[in-house]
């Protein structure tokens, strides 16, 4: 069965996630690494992830100094 378009970019934006939580294991991540050096869609997810988790602490922050 061929990987829909949405489930690649699904599986690249949990693994971005990942990868700059620090979750990967280190085979995980040279495979994410290498993968980074030839796909665009790679480094869009991960800038997407920086961008969300930025985004989600930001909101956490101001909720924490609301209080």
């Amino acid at each position: 069965m061929a990987m829909t378009d949405d489930t690649h970019r699904n599986n690249l934006d949990w693994l971005a996630l990942r990868y700059i939580a620090g979750e990967l294991s280190d085979d995980e991540s040279c495979s994410f690494e290498e993968l980074l050096g030839t796909d665009q869609s790679a480094r869009e997810a991960v800038a997407s992830a920086v961008q969300w988790t930025q985004a989600a602490y930001a909101v956490e922050h101001q909720a924490a100094q609301a209080i």
